[in-house]
């Protein structure tokens, strides 16, 4: 059980660091 719950919030949780990453990134640059 615990382990699809990882399989489901893994994805979002990449997203989110992804879309965070370019928005410091952009303030950078």
């Amino acid at each position: 059980m615990n382990k699809t719950s990882n399989e489901e919030y893994l994805p979002f949780y990449l997203t989110l660091l992804i879309y965070n990453l370019a928005i410091i990134s952009h303030k950078i640059v």
